[in-house]
This record gives structure tokens, C-alpha cells and sequence, in this order.
């Protein structure tokens, strides 16, 4: 993975940071956003707020 730390993460990112699932990488996701106060995808409506390499790193301490 080539990110930067301000670079924005999908869930193929989360994927390989974690080496899991793509159904818990969407869930580390949410646990991201609700951690930082973010807007969180909830039934299927768009709109789950974009989350950064640096900000994955700090809510799980990497």
C-alpha cells in the first residue's frame, strides 16, 4: 500500500492494513467514523463521512 498519511482510505486500503474481510473493513470503517464524530452509512443511504490514512491509525493505535 502507497498512501500518504492524509490520503483519503477505501475499504480495499483497510483491507490490506488489516489483512481481513471486506465486511470488517467496513466495519473498522464505521468504527472510525463513529469515533471521530463523522457521518456513518446507515441503511444503505449514501453519505458516510471520508476518513483519512492518519485517523485509522490513531483510533486503533497504529
Amino acid at each position: 500500500m502507497t498512501l500518504s498519511e492524509n490520503s483519503v482510505v477505501r475499504v480495499k486500503d483497510v483491507q490490506e492494513l488489516f489483512q481481513c474481510s471486506e465486511r470488517t473493513a467496513k466495519i473498522k470503517m464505521r468504527m472510525v467514523r463513529e469515533a471521530l464524530g463523522k457521518p456513518v452509512n446507515k441503511d444503505g443511504k449514501k453519505g458516510g463521512g471520508a476518513i483519512t490514512l492518519r485517523q485509522v491509525k490513531g483510533v486503533f493505535g497504529l
